[in-house]
């Protein structure tokens, strides 16, 4: 609160709350605090912490996100995978008895062609922290390249708020009521969805990329 200052020759003096100005009047005090300096660079600081605080949060996603494929990496490598015998499968060819007018027939092959269900095909991932490929089951992987496609439009989303919301506060008054000045909630918004869906996408490799 503006406090009064007195005495000095006889005259009561008032001060600026930022800057400690000394004034003869109220009125006087009151103008100059409308326009004072300090006033406004005390605002402008708390943008700029504002600003800090949410490139923090981001780089401290990222980092998470990365430790969290590390150690996935190393699960995938650490598994071990049985090797196909390249031995040639011994074919049982039936007897056949001659019988009366009968003909000579002859066995057919039967091919045990994999399912969609048991198949697997390799799946390229570029999320940041997921990156690689990996071998997930054919019926599944349209499921996987669907939620990178969606993960890479939630990326540019969050970019464009970001430069967004940078360009807003170096343009905006927020000493004025009605100019409307961004908070910065948006963009918070929209770095929730961008960690929500990769750790979907974890999942999904987890469920169907043994």
């Amino acid at each position: 609160m503006k406090h009064e200052k007195k005495p000095k020759e006889y005259e009561t003096v008032w001060t600026c709350d930022f800057c400690d100005k000394e004034f003869r009047t109220k009125e006087e005090s009151d103008q100059h605090e409308l326009n004072c300096e300090k006033r406004f660079s005390s605002k402008k600081n708390n943008l700029i912490i504002i600003v800090i605080i949410i490139v923090s949060v981001l780089l401290l996603s990222v980092g998470y996100l990365f430790g969290k494929n590390q150690e996935l990496q190393q699960r995938i490598k650490s598994t071990s995978y049985p090797t196909p015998s390249l031995e040639p499968t011994k074919i049982l060819t039936p007897t056949i008895k001659p019988t009366v007018k009968t003909q000579n027939t002859v066995p057919t092959k039967q091919v045990n062609t994999p399912t969609p269900e048991n198949k697997k095909v390799s799946v390229p991932i570029s999320e940041v922290g997921l990156s690689g490929t990996y071998y997930c089951y054919e019926n599944k992987a349209n499921i996987l390249t669907q939620k990178q496609s969606d993960l890479n439009n939630l990326h540019k989303l969050l970019d464009f708020c970001v430069n967004d919301f940078s360009n807003k506060i170096k343009n905006c008054n927020y000493n004025d009521p009605s100019s409307n000045c961004p908070s910065g909630d948006e963009c918070n918004s929209k770095s929730n969805d961008v960690i929500n869906a990769q750790n979907e996408l974890r999942n999904l490799i987890k469920n169907y990329c043994p």
